[in-house]
């Protein structure tokens, strides 16, 4: 699907609410090889603005930074399906 996100434009990050020297084992654990940037939100600042306290999800933004979707991850780490994500994507 990245041939997709590319085509559309979109550019991906996975914001996670820990301190900056976890990042790298969140990309050791990865099965595949993350082809996208890990960003650092341990003052919870963004997870705040987008009300992601205490949860893991998926935040689509557009270009001005509105929100156009949020999937809030459940306890078993559930990501949307990617053509849901391109759909949404594709909406915008």
């Amino acid at each position: 699907y990245e041939s997709q996100f590319k085509r559309l434009g979109v550019n991906l990050a996975l914001l996670i609410n820990n301190p900056p020297h976890t990042l790298y084992s969140y990309s050791m654990a990865s099965v595949e090889p993350l082809n996208f940037p890990l960003l650092s939100d341990d003052n919870n600042r963004a997870h705040a603005q987008y009300n992601m306290d205490g949860y893991a999800g998926l935040v689509v933004l557009d270009h001005t930074r509105i929100m156009r979707d949020k999937w809030v991850m459940p306890a078993e780490r559930v990501w949307p399906k990617p053509a849901e994500l391109i759909a949404t994507l594709e909406s915008l």
